[in-house]
C-alpha cells in the first residue's frame, strides 16, 4: 500500500453496531499500525457494508464498481509521495494542507473557479477536494489508466478482489 494510508479491517467495519468505542477498540487491535477510524469514517460503515452485499450478490457489479480513497488519489497525483501536511488540525481546516490538495487537483484541469466555489451545502471543504480526487479516480478508471493498489489485489474470504484505484 502507499505510505500514509490506512484501512480498517473488516472486522472493524462489522463491529459498527456495537459503536463507535467497540470500533476503535477492534481498529486499535487489529490494525497496522495500531489506529482507530475517524469517526466521518465510522459513519459510512452501513454503506461499506451495503455495498459489498450488493457486490457478492451480483458479480456484474464488480467490473463496474471500484474502491477509491482520495488520499489514495492525491498520493497518485502528487508523485505516489503523501501530502506532507494534513487537511485539518484538530477538527479545523489547515490551510496549508488544503491549498496543497487544491494545486493537486487544478494541475489535474479541474477549472479554478470551480475549485474555488463554495462546496454544496452540508459539505466542508475538505470533503468538496475529496470528492474531487474520486471523480478524478473514477474517471481514470473509464479510460483504464488507473493504478491498483496492490498491483496484484488479492481475494477476500467473501471472494471480492481487495483493492484500491485511483
Amino acid at each position: 500500500m502507499l505510505p500514509g494510508v490506512h484501512f480498517p479491517c473488516w472486522s472493524t467495519v462489522d463491529a459498527y453496531k456495537q459503536g463507535y468505542r467497540r470500533v476503535c477498540a477492534v481498529a486499535r487491535e487489529t490494525s497496522d499500525p495500531r489506529r482507530a477510524p475517524s469517526i466521518q469514517a465510522y459513519s459510512i460503515f452501513p454503506r461499506i457494508q451495503q455495498i459489498d452485499q450488493m457486490l457478492r450478490q451480483d458479480k456484474a457489479l464488480r467490473r463496474r464498481v471500484f474502491e477509491v480513497h482520495p488520499e489514495v488519489s492525491f498520493t497518485v497525483m502528487n508523485g505516489d509521495k503523501p501530502i506532507p501536511e494534513p487537511k485539518k488540525v484538530n477538527r479545523r481546516v489547515h490551510a496549508l494542507g488544503m491549498r496543497c490538495r487544491k494545486e493537486l487537483l487544478a494541475g489535474q484541469d479541474f477549472a479554478s473557479g470551480f475549485l474555488e466555489a463554495k462546496p454544496p451545502l452540508g459539505a466542508a471543504l475538505d470533503d468538496f477536494y475529496d470528492a474531487c480526487a474520486c471523480a478524478w479516480s473514477g474517471a481514470r478508471i473509464l479510460r483504464q489508466e488507473e493504478r491498483i493498489f496492490p498491483p496484484e489485489p488479492g481475494i477476500d474470504a467473501k471472494g471480492l478482489q481487495v483493492a484500491i484505484r485511483a
